[in-house]
């Protein structure tokens, strides 16, 4: 590998070839996860050049070419078996110097990249599988006899969410069993610090936090999960336990878990075009706040609101760094084949799907059906006066043998819940 000295500074230590700048003779075999990658775009933005040894070890020499050779010659010592044995090792030397290793070389090459995209992809699938195998928030209240504090109908999620910046406000919403987001309130001072100098900013930091303490007296969230938009999110997750622990003491308010929470897909879905027609007329904040309540309900769900027609999936940036690097269609069949294996093990609720439309995007990766199939159940779209005959429809086994043979039967080995 060779490089000018006008490159040289920039291959820093912050450079993913750093460790490789002084590359010398290095073994194919030695080639570990995406080093050769890096290399290679390294190669295309000019900072490197790698080449390709010509010389290959042989099995008996340190130069398979001249192994090669011998194979070819006879040992005899006569003028015309020499002249034969000079002919021969000549078409050798152009055989393999001029056709075979160069073709080698480029397959080499190719087998190299192609290696190290398949580690890149493999990556990117265990890092959606990582997210989507997380089973839906669970928790119990024991000892608390009051109703609303039974979990088993599913739980109420308070999400908050904010930017970094004083002058704006957060936002944080309750989002019901079913999905639904049934009230929000905007917070203009909670960034600002209570232990601030100017009284005006802590009587107003004060003000919030007594507007926060009472949205949850009276919403009664089961979990309180806060976006992990920076380190201000620790100083926001310990005032709303400050604030559960003065309910705890004047009103025997249960210990309420609160949780922080990656918000790259609660920001990909309020800029989605799914995330803007479902909630038009609210803010991106708030709309951040409502995916962050949902993904805690069930991550599965709430990251399959990127996988539609416009390909939204893909814009999680958290995959692999190299991620840029692969084809985006085989990506995204990847990313769906993890969809398809989670809802092979968990199923699909049929009749949650129709109650609760944004719950509808999991029918697609059912076995046999897929987007298309899968759009035209209409499970999104349905009219409320249809619910009771699509329960009626789905509720007997038998007719959806009939009515639906084909697509029963190639959903077979799927758990669709009936």
């Amino acid at each position: 590998m060779d490089f000018s000295e006008n490159v040289l500074k920039e291959i820093d230590e912050n450079h993913p070839i750093y460790t490789m700048k002084y590359l010398k003779d290095k073994p194919v075999r030695d080639l570990v996860g995406v080093q050769f990658l890096n290399l290679m775009i390294a190669e295309e933005d000019k900072l490197i050049t790698i080449t390709l040894s010509d010389a290959i070890e042989g099995n008996t020499s340190n130069n398979y070419v001249d192994e090669m050779k011998q194979l070819y010659c006879h040992d005899e010592f006569s003028k015309l078996v020499q002249d034969w044995n000079a002919l021969r090792v000549g078409s050798v030397e152009i055989a393999l110097n001029r056709m075979v290793i160069p073709h080698l070389k480029k397959e080499l090459r190719a087998n190299l990249i192609a290696e190290a995209k398949e580690c890149v992809m493999r990556s990117c699938c265990r890092k959606m599988y990582n997210w989507i195998k997380v089973a839906p928030c669970s928790c119990e209240f024991p000892e608390e006899e009051d109703e609303e504090w039974d979990t088993s109908k599913g739980l109420r999620v308070m999400g908050l969410s904010y930017v970094p910046d004083y002058s704006q406000a957060a936002f944080t919403c309750l989002i019901v069993a079913d999905g639904e987001c049934t009230d929000y309130l905007r917070l203009s001072h909670l960034m600002k610090r209570k232990n601030s100098y100017r009284e005006g900013e802590k009587t107003l930091k004060e003000a919030d936090l007594l507007a926060l303490k009472n949205f949850i007296a009276t919403k009664k969230p089961h979990v309180i999960v806060v976006a992990g938009e920076s380190r201000e999110a620790m100083m926001i997750a310990a005032d709303i336990k400050e604030c559960i622990t003065h309910l705890s003491e004047e009103e025997q308010f249960p210990n309420i878990q609160v949780e922080i929470c990656d918000n790259e897909l609660a920001k990909i879905y309020a800029n989605s075009n799914k995330g803007n027609s479902e909630f038009r007329d609210y803010p991106e904040l708030l709309r951040q706040a409502i995916s962050l309540a949902r993904r805690m309900q069930d991550p599965l769900v709430e990251f399959s609101q990127l996988c539609t027609a416009d390909e939204e999936i893909l814009c999680l940036r958290s995959y692999h760094n190299l991620q840029d690097q692969l084809p985006q269609e085989e990506l995204l069949e990847n990313l769906y084949l993890e969809f398809v294996n989670r809802v092979i093990e968990v199923g699909v609720d049929v009749n949650k799907a129709v109650q609760q439309a944004y719950c509808g995007n999991l029918v697609q990766f059912v076995c046999g059906l897929g987007p298309r199939k899968g759009q035209a159940l209409g499970f999104e779209n349905l009219a409320p006066d249809l619910h009771k005959y699509i329960f009626f429809f789905f509720s007997e086994r038998s007719s959806y043998v009939v009515e639906c043979s084909n697509i029963y039967f190639v959903c077979s080995s799927a758990e669709t819940k009936i």
